[in-house]
């Protein structure tokens, strides 16, 4: 609004200064004598002008724009060339919102329309004149094209913030997918202990019952029989112990902090079952997607059981390898190498669909050890 006012302002000063000096030149007026007709061209002038700027609908601003400008070559045309500058005054009050290309085109378009208006005068008036209007129209449009520039750079800093409030609102929504998913297998993993629990604990408590009473019935009349069942019943409660117990901790709530999927943990938990397990970190470490982590807790787990139930080993390697854009997961174990192909099983089946639902696929090694290898591509490295 306040660049509006200034335009404004220099164009009545433009018109008022000119106007008066045209009555104090040699040649006075071309075709008119009268002051007071002269006046009123030029107040009728400033008047068209008010309205285009003000009070004309924007689709008809160019139309109204293009009729000033005639009407200013008209008095250029019948009273005098110093009102070139009415001319001039006309083009400093330009919408702003018109490209420099279209100004550039009408200021061509118009100053031929200038010559026209001057043809009558001596060739130093066409020089001197012309020379003024093609310099200040040099510098209205050198400083429209600063103008527009500028009002293109806002538009683009605003159109970046909104990407980047987009790219955060994004970012914080992919975190919290993250964490549902997360919640989502701590959920599934539940019911799979769930059924752990009435599958095995309950097939265990049934046999433990029976044995029990065999050993009821046969205490009477056999106490060397029953006295072996009740060692046995002691040493399967045992293992029903030890199941509950470690069924027991795998249902406590997972805490962030501790990194409930992280490897080093089930490197620990296989220490503490008489497993050895190496674990090595290559490359230089960033922070993963909490499903990546879930991904890669759950394969290693998984191919450390098969490494025990199927290739009875006895040792087993993790090594975790960050790469650029992959992180890669290698589960070797020293048991017994298979003499027929693998079959795809639900363990290797598991595998490969966690690694598919992140882009990332699995491989089976057989030299020089049995190797699982699974790799998941890496988008984002770093979660605020």
């Amino acid at each position: 609004m306040l660049k509006r006012h200034i335009t404004v302002l220099i164009q009545f000063i433009l018109t008022i200064v000119t106007s008066i000096a045209v009555l104090y030149t040699d040649n006075g007026f071309r075709w008119f004598s009268d002051q007071e007709e002269f006046f009123f061209y030029v107040f009728l002038y400033l008047g068209l002008s008010q309205i285009r700027q003000m009070w004309i609908p924007s689709h008809w601003i160019k139309l109204g724009f293009m009729l000033e400008l005639i009407y200013s070559l008209f008095l250029i045309y019948t009273f005098s060339a110093l009102l070139v500058f009415l001319f001039i005054a006309t083009w400093i009050t330009a919408p702003k919102s018109w490209p420099p290309a279209l100004l550039a085109k009408g200021f061509i378009v118009s100053w031929i329309g200038l010559l026209a208006a001057l043809i009558d005068y001596s060739w130093t008036d066409i020089i001197h004149f012309n020379l003024i209007a093609i310099v200040i129209g040099i510098l209205l449009y050198g400083l429209r094209q600063y103008e527009w520039e500028k009002q293109y750079l806002v538009l683009q800093n605003d159109q970046l913030r909104q990407q980047i409030y987009e790219l955060q609102q994004s970012n914080h929504d992919m975190i919290h997918y993250a964490r549902a998913v997360e919640e989502m297998s701590q959920a599934e993993e539940r019911s799979r202990i769930a059924h752990d629990l009435h599958d095995e604990l309950g097939h265990q408590f049934i046999r433990l019952k029976m044995m029990m009473d065999a050993s009821v019935e046969v205490s009477t009349t056999n106490q060397e029989q029953a006295f072996k069942l009740f060692i046995e019943v002691r040493s399967q409660l045992a293992a029903c112990m030890e199941l509950m117990r470690s069924t027991v901790k795998r249902l406590k709530p997972s805490d962030h902090r501790l990194h409930s999927y992280s490897l080093e943990r089930l490197q620990q938990e296989y220490a503490s079952a008489k497993f050895h397990v190496d674990y090595e970190v290559e490359g230089i470490p960033y922070m993963l997607y909490p499903s990546v982590e879930i991904a890669l807790y759950r394969n290693a787990r998984e191919a450390l059981t098969n490494a025990i139930r199927h290739g009875a080993a006895s040792k087993a390697s993790i090594v975790l390898h960050y790469e650029h854009n992959q992180v890669v997961l290698q589960v070797s174990n020293n048991g017994q190498l298979p003499l027929q192909p693998i079959q795809n099983g639900i363990g290797i089946r598991g595998m490969q669909d966690r690694a598919h639902t992140l882009g990332g696929h699995i491989e089976v090694m057989l030299k020089p050890l049995f190797c699982i290898q699974t790799r998941l591509p890496i988008r984002h490295k770093y979660i605020d």
